[in-house]
């Protein structure tokens, strides 16, 4: 009896398993959103090791970063 009940009715039961496969759907779809994310995120951190500096990248994010830029550098603003 106390094992029909919660097959029934509990968190985990198979009601609500249509919900949960709904729920791994959303997951997995985060899932791979954020690797893709870390994986960016690892590819700019590798560029600003030691080992391999890229001085025009460095160059690039330390101007967005800071609103810096030079006195003969051009600015075009698009719209």
């Amino acid at each position: 009896m106390y094992f029909s009940y919660h097959a029934l009715s509990g968190e985990q039961s198979i009601l609500k398993w249509p919900g949960l496969k709904s729920s791994e759907i959303t997951i997995n779809a985060e899932l791979i959103s954020l690797s893709k994310a870390k994986g960016d995120l690892e590819k700019q951190n590798s560029l600003l090791r030691n080992t391999s500096l890229d001085l025009d990248y460095l160059d690039e994010r330390v101007r967005a970063k800071l609103n810096y830029i030079l006195p003969d550098d051009m600015i075009v603003i698009l719209d």
